[in-house]
């Protein structure tokens, strides 16, 4: 009985290190079910859209390479596109940044400037609306995208009165057990960089380090399934996968950005002049793992 004991418990240790048994949390034993060229674009809600941080106008940069004449409205749903990434991406500033007229194509596949150009990749980017009823899509598209862009809006009085929901925006991203365990990159996109009293990436950088200390004492160690079964252009094989919230940072130290599971990175935009350069570098180095010069 000993002898039999004794080989059982070599045949476990060997399934064990090699990844076929696991405790659920445990990176080796989770599946990835991401789709390695979808980018998901979130970030806090915004109380009117002269306050909104700029996710849906990263999004029409990001797919038109230029801003719409009048403007864009906050979205109320997800909306996705594929685009095409060239050799112009991750350049200091695209060459068109004409605002588009309200003729103007905007389609997938739309021409935005002369000559013909090499295509690097086409990705799937996907926009998210910051309200509370759409949270549950939210937390699907962080189960299935190969990198999150989380914008924030860098003006001074704008950022003070969104903090609190920024900070918790935030750590339901980083607390993803997608994310977390499969070590999804997050770029911190500090919109709006071109007002005039606009913070500094590494000024926003250290308050939403200080709010999510403050967010993780108040939400204590309780983790939650996170369901992100439903409807919608998903991939059938992420419908029915269910996350784990991980914690965040460690417990017996105070919170820094780079305790975090992920790789999290912070960088200034102006999508309003299609100033998205460092996106476009992220997007090229960290999801799609090309060099770019």
């Amino acid at each position: 009985v000993t002898a039999m004991l004794g080989i059982a418990m070599l045949f476990y240790l060997v399934l064990t290190a090699v990844g076929l048994l696991g405790s659920g949390s445990d990176e080796r034993s989770v599946r990835d079910t991401r789709n390695p060229r979808r980018v998901v674009i979130v970030g806090p809600s915004a109380r009117a859209d002269r306050d909104a941080p700029g996710k849906t106008a990263l999004f029409h940069v990001l797919k038109h390479r230029k801003m719409p004449t009048f403007g864009t409205v906050s979205s109320m749903d997800v909306t996705q596109t594929t685009i095409t990434v060239d050799e112009e991406w991750g350049k200091k500033k695209h060459q068109s940044t004409t605002p588009l007229q309200p003729n103007d194509a905007v389609g997938d596949g739309a021409e935005t400037g002369g000559g013909s150009k090499t295509v690097v990749a086409k990705i799937e980017v996907v926009d998210t609306p910051g309200h509370a009823a759409a949270r549950g899509r939210v937390e699907m598209e962080l189960g299935v995208a190969r990198g999150v862009l989380f914008v924030v809006d860098s003006g001074r009085e704008a950022f003070d009165q969104a903090r609190r929901d920024t900070a918790r925006a935030l750590y339901d991203v980083l607390t993803h057990g997608a994310v977390a365990l499969l070590r999804t990159p997050v770029l911190i996109v500090c919109n709006k960089q071109d007002v005039a009293n606009a913070m500094t990436p590494a000024e926003i950088l250290t308050a939403l380090e200080a709010e999510l200390e403050r967010e993780r004492s108040s939400r204590g160690a309780t983790m939650q399934e996170i369901s992100v079964s439903g409807g919608g252009p998903i991939s059938s094989s992420s419908q029915n996968q269910h996350w784990t919230r991980q914690p965040l940072g460690f417990s017996d130290e105070r919170f820094e950005m780079d305790h975090s599971s992920c790789t999290v990175s912070c960088e200034g935009a102006s999508v309003i002049n299609s100033e998205v350069a460092a996106i476009e570098s992220f997007i090229l180095s960290s999801v799609l793992q090309k060099k770019h010069s």
